[in-house]
């Protein structure tokens, strides 16, 4: 049985220590965006509560004609699905809303409706809701920007607008509705991060940039493929140089072994969590085409030096 110098036994060691600190800070880094709480926003810059009159500090509100200032409306956006492989990366979520403060009249029939007309001015659809009546939630599919080439660190991104009044006919807006909102949900594999920015100053608009990114472990664990896709490569490499080098002769098992490797490869790929099924993306370039190359290589060299030696006896 051949001895293992020291020189592969540090290697062996320092891969195997390296893999063991990678497995908790991978995991911890997971475990803080599990456990995120909701994101929250209060739309009234002047106030820091569900539709507090915005003109409780004595600034003027003139320009605004706000005569309602104490309803509000609060959204919750739940992040459903998100498909980075559709043309066009797609993300899906649902807005459910729910009146606050004097929204919610004493003589609603129905709980959770609105007392007056409200009209949700959103960037894919209008929606208008009457008084005393349930406000669905409405289910939304957007387009998202960003490359799915560049996986496992692509990121992508859009900003979604809102925009609430109370709306006393279908010809006028009417008056502006502030709001508050959460954000919630998780996709696996994904890492989603919403940022709210105020759009007007009575409160009325909100735009909600949704953030995608690949998790840490689907980061790691595409790495970890690569680094092992490299090894198989680089194990066959050294086999064919020693072979060369060494003029030693060229065993059947070796040239299995080689050939395997062209069939292993596109399936270690594949392994990949979210990967493309086209390749062409960041990590192919970094880890799956070089080493299919060297790959065909090898076993070109091995079959060409089999033949000869064939020949030769």
């Amino acid at each position: 049985m051949p001895r293992l110098n020291a020189g592969w036994i540090s290697l062996f060691i320092a891969s195997m220590a390296a893999i063991v600190l990678l497995v908790p800070v991978v995991g911890y880094e997971s475990f803080k965006e599990g456990t995120k709480n909701k994101s929250k926003y209060s739309m009234s810059p002047r106030s820091n509560a569900y539709g507090v009159n915005v003109s409780s500090d004595g600034l003027a509100n003139a320009d605004t004609n706000w005569t309602d200032a104490s309803l509000a409306l609060a959204l919750f956006v739940t992040v459903d699905w998100f498909d980075p492989n559709k043309a066009g990366a797609t993300l899906g979520f649902h807005i459910d809303y729910y009146p606050l403060n004097g929204l919610v009249a004493g003589n609603a029939t129905i709980s959770g409706a609105p007392s007056v007309p409200v009209r949700l001015l959103l960037q894919s659809a209008t929606s208008n809701f009457a008084p005393n009546t349930i406000m669905p939630s409405l289910a939304v599919s957007e387009i998202l920007d960003g490359d799915v080439n560049r996986y496992p660190f692509d990121v992508f991104t859009v900003d979604y607008l809102i925009y609430a009044f109370t709306s006393p006919s279908n010809t006028t807006y009417g008056t502006p509705l502030p709001l508050t909102v959460y954000a919630e949900g998780a996709v696996q594999g994904f890492k989603v991060d919403t940022i709210f920015q105020g759009l007007e100053d009575d409160g009325s608009g909100v735009q909600i940039t949704f953030v995608i990114k690949r998790s840490p472990i689907t980061k790691a664990f595409s790495v970890i493929i690569i680094i092992v896709m490299w090894l198989l490569s680089g194990g066959i490499f050294i086999a064919a140089m020693s072979v060369w080098f060494r003029e030693r002769k060229v065993e059947l098992p070796l040239i299995a072994i080689s050939t395997g490797l062209l069939f292993a490869l596109p399936n270690v790929r594949n392994s990949q969590p979210g990967i493309p099924n086209a390749a062409g993306t960041t990590s192919d370039m970094v880890g799956f085409f070089l080493e299919f190359v060297v790959g065909c290589g090898e076993c070109d060299f091995f079959d060409r030096k089999f033949r000869d030696q064939e020949q030769a006896c």
